[in-house]
């Protein structure tokens, strides 16, 4: 999992949608989500929430296609932690909730 982690932050545009894709499917388990929100807490807040924070969602031009796909895979990862128990006690934290509102 560190090593898929490295990966999404580096790569770009589709390759950044498929490693984002594949955590989404890692996660689904407790102990796994616990471990990417502990350890790896950075991933989710600059690549996850501040990306989607700097990204004009109401654009509709052919090159944004990429960016909204980007962003409907944050989402199912974001909603995936919340299927978890250990997901929902790390993102209910007064601290990292915060910064999804």
């Amino acid at each position: 999992m560190d090593q898929l982690v490295q990966l999404a932050e580096i790569a770009e545009e589709k390759s950044k949608i498929a490693l984002i894709d594949l955590l989404r499917l890692i996660v689904l388990e407790d102990s796994q989500a616990e471990y990417l929100l502990s350890k790896h807490w950075e991933l989710v807040d600059v690549c996850i929430i501040g990306y989607v924070e700097c990204q004009d969602l109401k654009d509709t031009s052919p090159d944004s296609k990429v960016i909204h796909n980007y962003h409907l895979a944050c989402l199912k990862f974001l909603t995936n932690f919340y299927q978890t128990e250990a997901g929902r006690k790390v993102m209910t934290n007064p601290d990292k909730s915060q910064q999804l509102i």
